[in-house]
């Protein structure tokens, strides 16, 4: 198991950047997937997997225009994914397979995107 030191350095904003470089490529990855999604109820704003879409559409907008908002939004999951993995020693986060992180980054998007508030007000 790792140490609350080890997880505290990684979660450090100058902490493992190759291992922060993984996980922003497998967000990118993750966020990509759901924007090609087909939506089970297109016209049902309220439905989760619009949820899903407004979540990966506004950060990959953000992320192309350098909007500080992705860099919060990417912290929340880079953060997941750490604590995600806290029960192991941090040679394996540190090592861990392209395969392994794009699980843990799927698991820590598709729980923050189902929660993507609907911008519609309501009637």
């Amino acid at each position: 198991m790792a140490t609350y030191s080890e997880i505290a350095t990684l979660l450090a904003p100058d902490g493992d950047q190759g291992l922060r470089g993984k996980i922003m490529v497998s967000t990118l990855i993750a966020l990509e997937a759901i924007r090609q999604e087909t939506p089970a109820s297109p016209g049902n704003p309220t439905a989760p997997e619009q949820a899903r879409k407004r979540f990966s559409q506004t950060l990959l907008r953000h992320v192309s225009r350098e909007i500080p908002a992705f860099d919060q939004d990417f912290e929340r999951v880079y953060r997941a994914v750490i604590i995600q993995n806290a029960g192991a020693p941090i040679g394996n986060i540190l090592s861990a397979s392209d395969a392994a992180i794009q699980t843990a980054v799927n698991n820590a998007v598709n729980f923050f995107a189902a929660q993507f508030p609907d911008p519609t007000p309501a009637p």
